[in-house]
């Protein structure tokens, strides 16, 4: 079956698909539903999970020594959206999409050849709300997100296999596309292609982490997809199944 030989590209959406400047939402919405102390610090020694749920629980556990309930993770994703849609009332242009995401999106659906979905380590509605002001988001891609799970490896096979059950099938081949040296990591773990979108320091963070391929953006979008078809597992490879 043709189907059998499309190409999984996954997409994080922070700093990837979109250029995000109201990163500090998240926080705001952690500090106000958790009550955290004046005192608390925003940065924590070590974070385990770079996602919304991650970064939220492990603040919830250094603060108060427990883990966050069901009615704050509730409020948390609510929230994240409230500061979201304030930031934009500031700053019309702080949720913007990257250069050429929409057309390598349109791109990658247009071809038989190959297939996209979204991993993301924010909630699935703060990332539609980012997507749609960006105008990236069609209800169409299969997406998955940190409502159910803190690991962004976990989000990341989620929505893997959310596309094989869409498209009937196994690929032939993953590449995860990240902004931030976790991305690179959560690729190593699973055994995925990785490319990279970053400039700057950012970039050669993700270099130095082992990336092989670091864009600024997507334009070209034939340079995007050439460099996709090219990429290689960088760890233990896995398939799957729909």
């Amino acid at each position: 079956m043709q189907a059998l030989r499309m190409h999984l590209v996954v997409f994080d959406v922070d700093g990837t698909l979109t250029d995000t400047n109201a990163m500090d939402a998240e926080w705001q919405a952690a500090r106000e539903v958790l009550r955290l102390p004046p005192n608390h610090s925003r940065w924590l020694d070590e974070v385990q999970h770079y996602t919304d749920l991650g970064i939220a629980s492990q603040h919830c556990k250094a603060a108060f020594g427990r883990n966050m309930m069901a009615s704050e993770i509730d409020l948390l994703k609510r929230r994240i959206v409230a500061y979201l849609d304030a930031a934009l009332l500031a700053n019309a242009e702080c949720i913007r999409a990257m250069p050429g995401a929409a057309d390598v999106l349109a791109a990658i659906g247009s071809r038989s050849d190959f297939c996209a979905a979204i991993a993301t380590g924010c909630f699935l509605g703060s990332a539609e709300f980012k997507l749609r002001k960006a105008g990236l988001f069609d209800g169409s891609i299969s997406m998955a997100g940190c409502d159910d799970a803190p690991s962004r490896e976990v989000i990341m096979l989620s929505a893997a296999r959310k596309a094989g059950a869409k498209y009937g099938c196994q690929f032939s081949a993953v590449t995860y596309v990240g902004d931030g040296v976790w991305d690179i990591r959560a690729a190593r773990n699973l055994g995925w292609g990785f490319i990279g979108i970053a400039s700057g320091d950012g970039a050669e963070q993700l270099r130095r982490a082992g990336a092989s391929t670091v864009l600024r953006n997507f334009e070209p979008v034939t340079k995007f997809l050439d460099e996709v078809s090219k990429t290689r597992p960088i760890g233990a490879e896995r398939t799957f199944a729909s």
